[in-house]
């Protein structure tokens, strides 16, 4: 997956627009050529990026998914809320939902080991 790529999914998981997201920083129409790969960020722009988005700096840079751990998330949003920052509801919500499909599909699994494991032994 591109850094551009990474940024928009990043972005559409937290219901951002393009002009929420880059504020005064950078232009949305200079967001929109990054996000299709037209255009490649600086290092201080990505750092900005993530940090408008509650992720922690390098976040582009690397492999790993871009939303922290749950208790990096949690903290996120705790200092959010403390910040009383105008994306908080929306990421609070995002993130309800997210850990809701979570842990459905957690107790679906259960579900399908504990069948295993009763037919395993019946």
């Amino acid at each position: 997956m591109t850094i551009g790529q990474r940024i928009r999914e990043a972005r559409l998981g937290r219901q951002m627009t393009q002009q929420e997201l880059v504020g005064d920083y950078i232009t949305r129409n200079m967001l929109s050529k990054i996000e299709n790969d037209a255009a490649t960020p600086s290092v201080r722009t990505l750092e900005y990026l993530a940090g408008a988005m509650g992720l922690p700096p390098g976040v582009f840079l690397s492999d790993t998914p871009a939303d922290p751990p749950l208790a990096g998330r949690i903290e996120t949003l705790r200092q959010m809320l403390e910040n009383a920052d105008p994306q908080f509801e929306a990421c609070l919500q995002e993130a309800k939902r997210e850990w809701s499909e979570t842990g459905l599909r957690l107790l679906e699994l259960e579900a399908k080991y504990f069948q295993q494991k009763g037919l395993q032994s019946g």
